[in-house]
């Protein structure tokens, strides 16, 4: 009996759950393939994460999709404080996640207005407090995947204090005894501080003072990502999309052996920085996406290109890669409705021609709907082990 194998490591696929998704469960993609083995599936959510989570591409994804944005904070001009926000497509101003700050005047409970209204403030901080003592009940008690997530922050807001705080990046609504805790500070003795005063908190002892205040409408953000995660996550999805797509030509480490190894180790030169990356936004609209999906277009010339337009032409990137094409079309259009599997794919012979330009720097290009100011971009250009 033929056993099926993984197109990245050559092992045996056993039992899949959900498989490997083409484009990033994160960005809304629902559309699978089987042939992913479990461990390469675990392995690829490094370079995904750093794809949709710390890069422009993650703004716009917590913006449509009601994720969360990471390093997204509001400002508080009465208390000049940061605090974590995310951003709702609908709204101009930021909206708090629910989050406690330990301030030298105590522990503050901080939590969008409107959310609390709608169950009762009162109750909002109790449930919120309850799931807190929870979640951190799951660092005392062996757990192999705590609900409690350190995370120091190397780059704080350039507006206001930014003392060490617990959100979760989840709203009212999708409150349950599964959600996680992410506890941000800037020097490890912040760590001992939070555990202390979340375990010394008595906030129900005495009377509960409420007080309503506004925020900014002008969001800080700190995009910090690895160029060669993007350039690895982007590989990925062309090399996924050709899997679902092609029926002559075989995707696996044999026939693509220096894109897969690219993707899976980090090895090799990789895609040049100077034409693949994210693009200039006014380019994305040749690839004339729909508002729900994203749109992708493969074209093989001497190398694989891959094209792509997010969240309605919002945000755009572009990859080249080698490998072969053993199929009767050398150009697919694709348009993946966001949160459904039923792909749309028209191949043609007809070859067009790439006009992407790669802009790594200026968020305006890139994304320029985006209503947040304050942009800090960084790149970690990091050196690989052995060079």
């Amino acid at each position: 009996m033929n056993r099926r194998r993984c197109m990245y490591c050559n092992a045996e696929v056993r039992a899949v759950r959900k498989g490997e998704h083409i484009i990033p469960e994160s960005l809304g993609g629902a559309l699978s393939i089987r042939n992913v083995c479990s461990q390469c599936n675990n392995e690829f959510s490094v370079i995904d994460k750093e794809l949709v989570s710390k890069t422009p591409l993650g703004i716009v994804a917590g913006q449509e999709l009601g994720a969360s944005t990471d390093g997204l904070w509001d400002y508080n001009a009465e208390h000049d404080l940061a605090l974590e926000a995310r951003i709702v497509k609908e709204l101009d101003a930021p909206v708090l996640w629910p989050q406690v700050v330990f301030d030298d005047r105590g522990p503050m409970f901080w939590f969008d207005l409107a959310e609390g209204r709608q169950v009762g403030e009162e109750r909002c901080m109790r449930e919120f407090l309850e799931l807190v003592t929870r979640a951190r009940n799951t660092l005392r008690g062996g757990y192999k995947r705590p609900r409690w997530l350190w995370t120091p922050v190397t780059h704080p807001p350039r507006r206001g204090r930014f003392p060490p705080r617990v959100f979760t990046p989840h709203s009212y609504r999708q409150w349950s005894n599964r959600v996680h805790f992410i506890c941000r500070y800037l020097k490890p003795i912040d760590q001992n501080r939070i555990l202390w005063s979340l375990d010394n908190w008595r906030p129900f002892e005495g009377r509960v003072k409420l007080k309503e205040c506004w925020g900014s409408i002008d969001p800080e953000a700190q995009i910090s990502y690895r160029p060669r995660y993007i350039l690895r996550a982007l590989v990925k999805i062309g090399i996924n999309s050709l899997a679902h797509i092609c029926k002559q030509t075989r995707v696996d480490q044999q026939a693509f052996p220096e894109a897969i190894q690219f993707v899976r180790y980090d090895r090799g030169d990789g895609p040049s920085f100077d034409d693949c990356g994210f693009v200039r936004n006014e380019d994305v609209q040749t690839l004339d996406c729909p508002n729900d999906a994203h749109a992708l277009r493969l074209t093989h010339g001497a190398n694989w290109g891959l094209d792509c337009a997010f969240f309605g032409g919002r945000i755009g990137a572009t990859v080249s890669f080698p490998g072969p094409n053993h199929d009767k079309w050398q150009r697919a259009e694709i348009v993946a409705p966001i949160g459904r599997r039923d792909w749309q794919v028209r191949t043609s012979r007809v070859v067009l021609p790439r006009t992407m330009r790669v802009e790594w720097g200026d968020i305006c290009r890139i994304a320029p709907s985006l209503p947040v100011k304050n942009v800090e971009h960084r790149f970690r250009l990091e050196r690989r082990p052995g060079n």
